[in-house]
């Protein structure tokens, strides 16, 4: 009985919470690469996800808006707007949100 209730008190608590990865189409909310380490694709974003991402390439700032295809071990592959993949160095990315 005791291990029922500590299970079930469990699952209550972690569903109380706000996954990183059901945060609603619509609002502003800036997911940075240094806190959301461990949920799901280590970003918490689904693919084929509308996102936003800004970056840093040779100490120039960029941005890019287009579709999550594809987290990799060491990069982030977006889909632009006219259909081409955009590898992006994880080591390279400032944050990313949903849009």
């Amino acid at each position: 009985m005791r291990l029922f209730l500590v299970l079930l008190l469990s699952i209550f608590l972690v569903s109380c919470g706000t996954p990183m990865g059901k945060i609603k189409e619509g609002t502003e909310v800036l997911l940075s690469v240094s806190k959301i380490v461990s949920f799901g694709n280590d970003y918490g974003i689904k693919r084929k996800t509308n996102v936003f991402v800004s970056y840093t390439s040779g100490g120039v700032q960029g941005e890019l808006q287009g579709m999550l295809h594809k987290v990799k071990k060491e990069t982030v592959i977006i889909i632009n707007e006219y259909g081409n993949k955009v590898s992006i160095p994880r080591d390279n990315i400032s944050y990313i949100s949903e849009w």
